[in-house]
Formats: structure tokens, C-alpha cells, sequence
């Protein structure tokens, strides 16, 4: 799966929240792996799916978030 480039660059949502929110959904994917997996390092392929994965599930609304404003 390629990353979403053009999905990316045509969104009028803010850049900075969406990376931000993937970020973090690419952690909740890679957290069941690294423990089942215990000290085994993913290959630079898993990564760029995973990576994919969840700006893919950003970018097509498939996760639910909520922006917190700060005072």
C-alpha cells in the first residue's frame, strides 16, 4: 500500500492534526505486533505499511478524534 500522497496534499484539513493523529494511530497498529514480537526490529517495509495503513485510515475518516482546545 503506497502512502496517500495526493489524498494528502488535496485534503483542506489541517496537515499538522491529520500527521499528528497518524502518528498516533500507527503506534495503537505497531503496539500488538512489538509485544507478541519481543525484540525483533520490523523491516522498513512493515513500517511504510503500517505507516500507510493509518495515514490511509486518516485520510479516509475511518478514525474517530476529537481536537482538544487548549487555553
Amino acid at each position: 500500500m503506497p502512502i496517500p500522497l495526493n489524498q494528502l496534499i488535496d485534503s483542506n484539513e489541517n496537515i499538522y492534526q491529520l500527521t499528528c493523529i497518524a502518528i498516533k494511530r500507527a503506534q495503537k497498529i505497531v503496539r500488538p505486533v512489538i509485544e507478541v514480537e519481543e525484540g525483533e526490529i520490523a523491516e522498513p517495509e512493515e513500517v511504510e505499511k503500517i505507516i500507510s495503513q493509518a495515514l490511509s485510515e486518516v485520510l479516509n475518516h475511518q478514525v474517530e478524534y476529537q481536537v482538544e482546545e487548549t487555553e
